[in-house]
């Protein structure tokens, strides 16, 4: 009973021993991996390149030199994993598993090559005998002239679409630049053909004809890149920012015109703005398609770079056609409304005359009049001969309101209050003292009696100018000051200054006067005196 229980003992260690040495180590493990993922892949790739033939029938040429190509990498991939695979223990069951896998592939890869017409085998000629080394290197040289002849198809399908393109700026850079990729895949292969024929002998069976295979693939190579380069080169031009050193300061003119011609169609929250950008439609419209033409190529080629100069382009042309819309309504309905803001005026006007009610025209009379004077300039831009009608109709109204004024002149003077007083800046002290300074210039001897700001802040204001034939960009910040100046004994005079700060010349500071010195002014720029404090 000893001896079969000492067997027994041997049986099972010699058992375990032979189990533990056929485990995988780590590095092996992630081997089988890496083994199996590009198995996993060929299987993808010859599956693929079955779906694209017909099961029935003679395939056309094409479709088996594109399976050819797709069958290319699926060889490629499994000729990998094969050679991989001799690294790891056969006994193992999971290598065991990949490797019937692998042998299952080949047989069907060189079934479906054999229905194609295209063994893997050297296809017969005269010479001697390879021996099984030599055979090897052989088959894989013969499989990379199979692969590059699949790659030479493609290309020269390309080839024919580009030379039937009579502008081949036109063409799209992407598979141009896929071909490029697969020019030179192509001569990849040719190379790999060419070091595997140099290994073997001259006079050997074959070698003679997969050396004027690899002949014939270098010349549709050579004619490919004739035919692609020129034109990749150029496309690759057109895309190049390098190309478009003005791009970024194009881009920002047509966004800011784009905003401007936006605020321009605001009449009724942005009055100023409209006279200002109406003149410079047809030098904007202009600029538009110069544009438009100067980036043409780039824009069709739908880069990012083409994309950003497209977006402002849409942008403005977007904006204006809202502006077009936008006048030609204004042009049908600013003349009444023009006629309705100048009768309001001169109905409160000869109420507040006929009522003693001074204020008035401190409120809502000289308002209204504002309100038809910025619809008056607006009309002169869109329509000038409607424009001037307006215009005169609105100066006989102001003489008509500078009389009735005049009748409550005094009553209007004694009712004034002190200008609005907001701005508390930390510049304040210093833009008071420009306002003075530029007064005194025009006034040495003149009494301050005081100063007032209304705007809270400064008005910053950006937008273009074209002059001749040159775009000129404008930022500048402006604020008003009112200066309280002694008019006589009891009153004081209201003199507005406009100070600028021009961003585009290193903030250079400018002040304006409003009016000159003696000039008669309406009676509700004038204030008494003993209300400011």
């Amino acid at each position: 009973m000893r001896l079969p229980m000492l067997l027994a003992s041997l049986l099972t260690l010699v058992l375990t021993t032979t189990a533990r040495s056929q485990d995988l180590d780590a590095a092996q493990q992630q081997l089988l991996g890496q083994i199996e993922a590009r198995l996993k892949r060929a299987e993808s790739n010859f599956r693929t390149a079955e779906r694209g033939v017909p099961k029935r029938g003679k395939p056309s040429g094409a479709k088996v030199k594109l399976a050819l190509v797709r069958l290319g990498g699926a060889k490629g991939d499994l000729k990998a994993a094969t050679d991989a695979l001799k690294k790891l223990p056969a006994g193992n069951a999971a290598v065991a598993a990949v490797a019937k896998r692998a042998t299952d592939l080949t047989n069907a890869i060189a079934a479906f090559e054999a229905r194609l017409g295209a063994s893997s085998a050297p296809p017969p000629s005269d010479g001697k005998k390879l021996d099984y080394r030599d055979e090897e290197r052989l088959k894989n040289a013969h499989f990379y002239v199979r692969e590059a002849d699949g790659l030479a198809g493609t290309l020269e399908t390309l080839v024919t679409k580009v030379r039937g393109v009579k502008n081949p700026d036109l063409i799209d850079h992407r598979p141009i630049a896929q071909g490029i990729a697969t020019l030179n895949k192509g001569r990849q292969r040719c190379g790999f053909i060419r070091d595997a024929l140099a290994e073997l002998p001259a006079d050997g069976r074959g070698v003679q004809s997969t050396a004027q295979s690899l002949a014939k693939l270098t010349q549709r190579f050579d004619a490919a890149h004739k035919a692609l380069a020129p034109v990749h080169a150029r496309l690759q031009k057109i895309i190049h920012p390098s190309t478009y050193p003005n791009l970024d300061a194009d881009r920002r003119r047509l966004e800011e015109l784009s905003g401007m011609v936006r605020d321009a169609a605001m009449f009724d929250t942005r009055p100023d703005i409209a006279p200002r950008v109406l003149p410079q439609i047809k030098g904007i419209q202009a600029e538009l398609q110069r544009a438009a033409k100067t980036y043409a190529l780039l824009i069709r080629q739908r880069v990012e770079l083409g994309k950003r100069i497209d977006g402002a382009v849409r942008s403005l042309h977007g904006n204006l056609q809202g502006l077009a819309k936008a006048v030609a309504e204004q042009k049908k309905t600013l003349p009444g409304r023009i006629d309705a803001d100048i009768a309001e005026a001169a109905k409160m006007a000869a109420q507040a005359v006929k009522e003693k009610k001074p204020g008035w025209f401190n409120g809502g009379v000289p308002q209204r009049m504002g309100w038809a004077e910025d619809k008056v300039t607006l009309l002169e831009a869109l329509d000038a001969s409607a424009g001037k009608a307006a215009r005169a109709k609105l100066a006989k109204a102001e003489a008509t309101l500078r009389a009735q004024q005049d009748s409550l002149r005094a009553d209007i003077i004694a009712a004034n209050q002190l200008p609005p007083d907001t701005y508390d800046g930390p510049d304040r002290d210093k833009v008071i003292a420009r306002a003075k300074a530029a007064w005194l210039k025009v006034q040495p001897k003149a009494e301050i009696l005081g100063a007032r700001i209304p705007s809270s802040t400064w008005a910053r204001e950006t937008m273009w100018r074209l002059q001749n034939t040159t775009w000129y960009r404008i930022d500048r910040s402006k604020l008003q000051v009112q200066l309280l100046v002694r008019h006589d004994a009891d009153t004081a005079v209201i003199q507005a200054i406009n100070l600028w700060i021009d961003h585009m010349k290193n903030d250079r500071e400018t002040q304006f006067p409003l009016h000159e010195p003696g000039e008669k002014l309406p009676p509700n720029f004038y204030l008494l005196t003993k209300k400011i404090k």
